[in-house]
């Protein structure tokens, strides 16, 4: 998952997306000058991938509401704080709706949303981006708002797994280590299993490390003790599994981190900082295969999932 600079993909940025080297395009706020701008933008960005004979791209934004809105005039119109003190799951979940039926008319199938961390405390740096600090709140409230996003055709995205809610500072800036024992991050894990077992479609995974759930210490998004072993085998989740940003710090460190994300149990990897970021990972990625570092079997089972994403948004 690939982004671009300005509000128009270049030529070259078109061109790996009609050679199928780009299946996903998050959108940040400076691709977006109006609504109708956007629309006509994801529309070029499609057009790319079928004149390519590619399947339609996961076109992907943050729309959370509150402080993280890149559509500002569009709904949510109440922050993810303000939904779980109302404590009013059936709010939550128009909220949802909304949200979902005006990403859907302009093209856009992925929303990088719901948060659901549960948060330590209001000192938490994730501030208003949370529904609370109670497990069972983030839960009424975080799944009910995917569910309405769902609803409106639109895939949702639990974020960001195991949790960050006592995470110390922000992983986009700084290498993070959650401290927490392993008993009470299995606790405000709560929200996330509600997701799965509603039909989330997208789980995110968190640069942070947890050395309560992976004795290696590393970031979560290139741990195959918490993707594979806990999202996946314990939790049950079969969708597609996105990594936060591989951009953080945690994660720049290792020169083969595409292929320790891959390795790990993940399927879509996450360059917004840049268009040279994603294409200089999918060169890793190609060599990595030629020469035999990184198994076909692996990318060939996370493009089948991602494939029967892609799908069930095309219904």
């Amino acid at each position: 998952m690939g982004t671009f600079t300005g509000t128009r993909p270049g030529r070259e940025l078109l061109s790996r997306i009609e050679r199928g080297r780009l299946g996903a395009i998050i959108l940040r706020g400076q691709n977006i000058s109006s609504t109708s701008s956007l629309r006509a933008t994801v529309a070029e960005l499609q057009r790319a991938a079928r004149s390519g004979g590619q399947p339609p791209l996961l076109i992907a934004i943050d729309q959370e509401g509150g402080s993280v809105k890149r559509l500002a005039s569009a709904p949510p119109y109440e922050s993810a704080a303000q939904l779980g003190a109302a404590g009013d799951g059936t709010q939550a979940r128009a909220a949802g709706l909304a949200t979902g039926r005006s990403l859907r008319a302009v093209g856009v199938n992925v929303d990088l949303a719901p948060v659901l961390d549960v948060a330590a405390s209001s000192r938490s740096f994730l501030g208003t981006r949370t529904f609370g600090s109670d497990p069972a709140t983030v839960e009424q409230t975080g799944v009910a708002f995917a569910d309405g996003l769902e609803a409106a055709g639109v895939a949702s995205t639990a974020k960001h797994f195991p949790g960050l809610g006592t995470a110390p500072a922000n992983t986009d800036d700084s290498d993070v280590t959650v401290t927490t024992s392993r008993a009470e991050l299995m606790r405000r894990l709560a929200p996330f299993e509600a997701a799965i077992r509603s039909g989330v479609r997208l789980v995110m995974v968190s640069s942070a490390r947890y050395p309560a759930l992976d004795a290696a210490r590393l970031p979560a998004v290139l741990s195959p003790a918490i993707v594979n072993d806990l999202l996946r085998r314990q939790l049950g989740f079969h969708g597609v599994v996105v990594t936060d940003t591989m951009g953080a710090p945690s994660v720049v460190r290792f020169p083969l981190a595409p292929v320790r994300a891959i390795r790990a149990g993940l399927d879509l990897l996450l360059y917004p900082q840049s268009e040279k970021a994603s294409k200089d990972a999918f060169v890793v990625l190609m060599r990595s295969v030629r020469s035999g570092a990184l198994s076909p079997t692996a990318l060939r089972t996370s493009y089948d999932r991602i494939a029967r994403l892609k799908s069930s948004l095309q219904r």
